[in-house]
């Protein structure tokens, strides 16, 4: 449901940001603030502000802050419209529906049937978790005795056992009142040629599948020996879609790690978790997908996978790299030795061996090197002895692994990363550092050789995409005072989207998830991931705007005309949005711009509002801070161009246009410096 942004500012109004941090921080208040002990770290002396006037809250000591929508994210793990309708709920603000009287029947009457589902699998639950218990669960018991799972992991996994029984589950729901329709569309039944039913599960041992909001939702199985399928688990429901939920989120949610441990499957998980290794989750029998990335992002930003060594494995493991590196995690992959699962390691060697394995986990690029290696045979070895991998060692296969490395390290966001991983590759296989780089320069200029350089020839990973960020318009609204065409690229050609922005945050209604993220900003500068002295700049430039709105016009001048002018995709976005609405009459606070941040970015913006942005003369001080973001941008744009000519290998023509662009760089360089 996308909310009306008149909706959610009565909401936000109406909430109060004291009244909600006070159901959750005892505070005090001092001077015009209130202070408490911060719900985000544990602490002693107090360093959890909130400021009643700007609606935001920031702690000095963990630096996390936000809007009151945010602290409700945080600190209760939920969506942005989970959050509207819990506040509006509080603050007695009926949220729309639909103006079509049908529409509304059916989402009611879609409602109620989930609910059904909801209560049919609980009591599925129970049932299952009761069999386990008795005369016919002995086979099942069995089991998890040989595996070492223990009662008290049995209990709060919900583990449970299907009887070897062709009909146990559905006469058993049915006489709860559950129709076999119900039966049917939970995926709990199937239909036999007869037009009978019988269950979907039986003789295996169930594991509950549970969301973030603890509700079962459908069921994973498995055989109580090696026979095949291993493990069955239930369809697509009306609840329930094995692509959008991770096993074990709804325990691991709760952990006090900084990053989440993804396994294969659900012994591994149990495995980990029975051992007090609570940060773990498990894809539901299907390769990791965005949207449990996305679904994973709320909680934390790094991720390290642990699949198993053998090539379908390692095939998931890196596309689970990419997937997730293309979110914007820090993502590792851990390689067991010998071969062996999480579940078999833990057993044979004991938790504390696998937390030690945990800090040698190697980064996307060191792991993709390492594949590119076995893939070629060892030839990634200095030696170029034969590892094994089928394609033996040998010049041939050398020259072949370090071209598909120069295109993994073509695809790095960061300069200094690249040049890092070019020193290595040069003093390990006897390859200048000088001939690295030109090849890399080379795939730069191509846009990242056989497949499409994600990141761009500056670097750069995508920060700026957000689940719901549907502002992609290049130009401010007419009203604004802005040039339709939005201005001018720095490769001189002309935007052409005459599109005016509306001045709406992302999806108004919809979000965006604290961390989520979606397809590209695809506007000049959006896709990159900024310096971090460029991201500050950029932050501040934003916090000293919603401070002063009276420097609107500065803004919309000086940089919301040139599409380039930010990094950030997510700064600029809430600078646009803060000068539409200023230019039609109205006031924009802090707290207003913080849906468009990530986390990071929001508490980073709270900490300049609240204390690093206070001048003496705003409007001198931001335009200072525009100039010499613009003077950072033209001597970046020139060490890149010289860059690319030292390299010699280009043709007359592109050469002779990157000359042309260092002559234009050159003279904004030195008229910024006049000025």
């Amino acid at each position: 449901m996308i909310y009306p942004e008149h909706i959610i500012e009565t909401i936000r109004e109406r909430s109060g940001i004291v009244d909600v941090v006070a159901g959750r921080v005892q505070l005090t208040k001092k001077g015009k603030y209130f202070f408490g002990l911060c719900p985000f770290h544990g602490e002693k002396t107090p360093s959890f502000s909130v400021d009643p006037e700007r609606q935001i809250y920031y702690c000095y000591s963990c630096n996390r802050g936000g809007d009151v929508f945010r602290f409700l994210m945080e600190t209760e793990r939920i969506t942005f419209p989970e959050a509207i309708q819990k506040l509006a709920e509080r603050v007695h603000v009926e949220l729309p529906a639909s103006s079509d009287p049908a529409e509304n029947r059916a989402l009611a009457l879609a409602k109620a049937r989930q609910e059904r589902l909801f209560a049919m699998n609980a009591e599925a639950a129970g049932f299952f978790s009761g069999t386990l218990t008795s005369a016919k669960g002995g086979p099942g018991r069995a089991y998890l005795q040989r595996r070492a799972i223990r009662p008290d992991t049995v209990k709060k996994f919900g583990i449970g056992f299907s009887p070897d029984e062709w009909d146990g589950l559905t006469r058993f729901l049915s006489s709860k009142g559950y129709t076999d329709e119900e039966q049917l569309s939970g995926g709990l039944i199937l239909k036999n040629k007869n037009g009978g039913y019988y269950d979907r599960f039986r003789n295996r041992v169930m594991f509950p599948i549970i969301d973030v909001s603890g509700r079962v939702v459908a069921f994973g199985g498995r055989v109580l020996d090696d026979s095949v399928p291993k493990y069955m688990n239930s369809p697509e429901t009306p609840v329930y879609s094995k692509g959008k939920m991770l096993f074990g989120l709804n325990f691991a949610k709760a952990t006090r790690e900084k990053f989440f441990l993804i396994v294969e499957g659900y012994m591994d998980l149990i495995a980990l978790a029975a051992n007090g290794i609570d940060n773990v989750v498990a894809p539901l029998g299907t390769a990791l997908t965005e949207a449990q990335g996305r679904l994973l992002k709320r909680y934390a930003d790094e991720v390290v996978i642990s699949f198993d060594s053998d090539a379908a494995g390692q095939t998931a493991a890196l596309r689970g790299l990419d997937i997730l590196d293309g979110l914007g995690f820090r993502v590792k992959v851990l390689t067991i030795p010998s071969g062996k699962d999480p579940d078999d390691f833990i057993r044979a060697n004991g938790a504390a061996a696998f937390r030690e394995l945990i800090p040698g986990a190697l980064t996307l690029v060191d792991y993709k090197i390492a594949s590119l290696r076995r893939k070629y045979g060892g030839a990634g070895d200095a030696d170029g002895a034969d590892g094994g991998g089928g394609h033996g060692g040998g010049i041939e296969n050398q020259v072949l692994f370090l071209k598909e490395t120069v295109r993994v390290l073509a695809k790095l966001g960061d300069a200094i990363e690249r040049e890092m991983y070019a020193a290595r590759i040069s003093s390990q296989y006897g390859v200048s550092e000088r001939a690295v780089l030109s090849e890399i320069d080379k795939l730069l200029l191509r846009g990242g050789g056989d497949e499409p350089n994600r990141y761009g020839p500056s670097g750069g990973k995508p920060n700026d995409t957000r689940a719901g960020g549907a502002i992609t318009n290049s130009g401010p609204p007419k009203s604004a005072g802005f040039p339709p065409d939005g201005g001018s690229p720095a490769d001189g050609a002309r935007q052409t989207d005459p599109q005016p922005w509306a001045g709406l945050p992302p999806e108004a209604g919809t979000g965006p998830a604290p961390d989520a993220r979606s397809a590209p900003d695809t506007r000049p500068g959006a896709g990159f991931r900024p310096s971090a002295a460029r991201e500050s700049d950029e932050l501040f430039i934003v916090a000293l705007l919603s401070l002063d709105n009276t420097l609107w016009d500065v803004v919309a001048e000086k940089l919301l005309r040139a599409p380039d002018s930010f990094e950030s995709g997510n700064a600029r976005r809430a600078a646009e949005y803060l000068c539409t609405r200023v230019s039609d009459g109205r006031e924009v606070t802090p707290g207003e711009l913080m849906r468009f941040f990530t986390q990071d970015e929001g508490n980073r913006f709270a900490a300049i509002v609240t204390g690093g942005c206070h001048c003496e003369d705003n409007r001198r001080a931001m335009e200072q801070k525009i100039v010499d973001m613009d003077r950072a941008r033209n001597q970046r744009r020139m060490r890149e161009i010289l860059r690319r000519l030292e390299t010699g290998e280009l043709q007359e023509r592109d050469a002779a246009d990157l000359r042309a662009q260092l002559s234009e760089v050159t003279r904004k360089i030195g008229r910024g410096r006049a000025g």
